[in-house]
Order: structure tokens, then sequence, then C-alpha cells
């Protein structure tokens, strides 16, 4: 199968054969959480301190309506040795 699934936990990824994350091993095929009902705007936040990296640094303060218009969560694309730290915050309001 040709192809690969990102980890949302913690943003391996993997063959789009693979049920189980090769690296933390959780399931590749449950849908990550459901944005809460009355949400309005779901903003990316990153730490931003000095671990943060420049790809989760470059999308901090994004926001859309449609949560699968942001980049994910974990960033596909962080380099932090830390790892991942950002999330989406749900405002509705």
């Amino acid at each position: 199968m040709n192809g690969f699934l990102l980890c949302r936990k913690c943003g391996a990824r993997n063959d789009a054969g693979n049920d189980f994350c090769t690296v933390c091993g959780i399931c590749l095929h449950v849908p990550g959480p459901t944005p809460p009902a009355g949400t309005k705007r779901i903003v990316y936040s990153a730490i931003m301190d000095d671990e943060t990296c420049q790809a989760c640094r470059a999308q901090e303060g994004h926001s859309s309506s449609d949560e699968n218009r942001l980049m994910p969560i974990p960033n596909p694309r962080c380099t932090s040795l830390m790892g991942c730290r950002c999330f989406h915050i749900y405002e509705s309001e």
C-alpha cells in the first residue's frame, strides 16, 4: 500500500498499511479529539520559549473555524529536541 499516515501523538511518519505507530504504539486509525460543541474558532498555539522550533513558531496564532485547515497537533514538521508541545485552543466566542 502506498502513502503514509502521521501519528497524531508523536508526529512520526508511518507506512499507510500500519495499524499502530512504529514509534509510540498509538492506534493510527482512531481520530483525534472532536472540537467541543459551540466552537467558533480554533487557534494554533506554540509554547514560544527557547525550545520552540521555527516550524512551530511559524504556525503560532493561525486560526480557522475548520480544524482541518490548521497544522495538525503534534506538528509533523517540528524539529524541537523536546518534541512538539503545541496545542489547539478552542474558542466559543
